[in-house]
């Protein structure tokens, strides 16, 4: 259906998914890192419920407030990592931002320590959110910026429905390959903190892949 879909779009007059957009290189690598960076982001996010609650037996009132270390972070850093991109661009400030996620997902992982296991405090969690929240933050505005300045004015609309699809798409791809990495994994080993280890590296190589997209724009 996929296919069918791209072979219509490609013939349409006012195709639904102008895809000749991908032809402009840096919309198609901005694109690339934000798929990239939402994969990411998205399948450490996912678990994290799971680990503090059932490995760490928080409650779902410890864990909606250390979760909101995340958005608190986006929310500080989008609006100036925004503004600075307009005076020195976007690029730099872009891939700044994955590979401090990258670094976060990575650290949790166990591959600068002992990473996401039974006795983790609160505290290392809350910077670990807090982290990725602030790399998203940077990440997120300089890219849209550099995808929305890529295109022609008459194109914008078309170009902002792209992106927002864009990444919808890395969101929902990073959600299945979590939960099917962690299920799938923990099958074999019957170990939980093995299993967030396993889908962490993962996560954080399609940040490393976010990174490099940002490198080539």
């Amino acid at each position: 259906l996929f296919i069918f879909l791209i072979r219509v779009e490609l013939k349409a007059q006012s195709p639904i998914l102008d895809l000749s957009l991908f032809k402009i290189p840096l919309f198609r690598l901005a694109n690339l890192a934000s798929f990239f960076c939402f994969v990411s982001f998205s399948s450490a996010m996912i678990l994290m419920p799971f680990f503090l609650e059932g490995v760490l037996g928080l409650t779902s009132d410890q864990t909606g407030i250390l979760l909101t270390a995340n958005p608190i972070a986006v929310l500080v850093t989008a609006p100036i990592s925004g503004k600075l991109s307009d005076r020195i661009g976007s690029t730099g400030l872009s891939a700044v931002g994955a590979l401090l996620g990258t670094v976060a997902i990575a650290a949790l992982a166990g591959m600068f320590g002992a990473g996401l296991n039974a006795s983790i405090s609160k505290t290392q969690i809350l910077v670990a959110l807090a982290c990725m929240g602030a790399a998203t933050g940077i990440f997120q505005s300089p890219n849209n910026n550099s995808i929305m300045s890529a295109v022609p004015g008459e194109k914008l609309s078309s170009a902002s429905a792209l992106l927002a699809t864009v990444r919808n798409m890395g969101m929902v791809t990073g959600t299945g390959v979590a939960t099917g990495l962690l299920a799938w994994r923990y099958e074999l080993t019957m170990d939980h903190i093995e299993s967030f280890h396993y889908v962490m590296y993962v996560a954080a190589l399609f940040g490393l892949g976010a990174f490099l997209s940002c490198l080539l724009k």
